[in-house]
């Protein structure tokens, strides 16, 4: 999945929805399976651009994703973000893929 998102320009999303059904804490220390430690990870050594998602279905969710954590979740897997309006896809000037 990695690579193939690297071979087509194409951003991996680090959705945060997972966040809802565990704790912070579990997701720091890597005891829960999503978002998984050892995927985000290797996205980091791989240099693959990643966009980040919520998952929410109403705006009090968002409240839910404290910023300390996005922080630290793409810091400790050193995470390249990238803006969703840079995406491929997106810019009409880009041929399709």
């Amino acid at each position: 999945i990695i690579d193939c998102s690297i071979s087509l320009d194409i951003p991996l999303e680090l959705n945060l929805g997972g966040l809802n059904f565990n704790s912070f804490y579990s997701v720091i220390r890597g005891t829960y399976s999503y978002p998984n430690h050892l995927f985000w990870k290797r996205v980091g050594e791989k240099k693959a651009k990643v966009v980040v998602g919520f998952d929410a279905h109403r705006p009090d969710e968002l409240k839910v994703h404290p910023e300390w954590f996005l922080k630290r979740f793409i810091s400790a897997h050193n995470l390249n973000i990238v803006d969703p309006k840079d995406v491929l896809f997106l810019k009409k000037n880009k041929k399709e893929v």
